[in-house]
C-alpha cells in the first residue's frame, strides 16, 4: 500500500459518497462505474485533484489595505469561477498576508 512506498494502496479507486447511514457507514459510488459499496469512515480518504497557491508582489512599502483587498477579490473570482468553493464544499475562507490588513 502506500505506507510501503507504493502510488495507491491496492484495490482502492475514486469515488464518491452518496450517503451515510446511522451507523458511521458511508455507502459510496466508483467513479468508472464500480458498483456502490458500504465502508467504515476510517476506511476511506479524501483525494484532492488540484492544489492552488496564490502570490501576489507589491511595492506597497505600508502593506495598502486596498492592495489586499484587490488580490483577495482576484482570487475569490478565480475560486468562484473553476467551481472550487461549491464543489469542495468550503464555507470559511481565511487569509494572511504579513503585517497587512487581513480578510474573512
Amino acid at each position: 500500500g502506500e505506507k510501503a512506498g507504493e502510488a495507491e494502496a491496492a484495490g482502492s479507486y475514486w469515488a464518491t459518497v452518496v450517503s451515510v447511514d446511522g451507523n458511521g457507514m458511508y455507502t459510496v459510488e466508483g467513479a468508472e462505474g464500480q458498483e456502490r459499496a458500504s465502508f467504515a469512515r476510517a476506511a476511506l480518504r479524501q483525494r484532492v485533484l488540484i492544489q492552488q497557491a496564490f502570490a501576489h508582489i507589491s511595492n506597497d512599502k505600508k502593506h495598502d489595505s486596498y492592495a489586499m483587498q484587490q488580490f483577495s477579490e482576484l482570487e475569490f473570482k478565480w475560486l468562484i469561477e473553476h467551481d472550487v468553493i461549491n464543489s469542495q464544499k468550503i464555507s470559511i475562507i481565511a487569509q494572511h498576508s504579513d503585517n497587512a490588513a487581513q480578510y474573512v
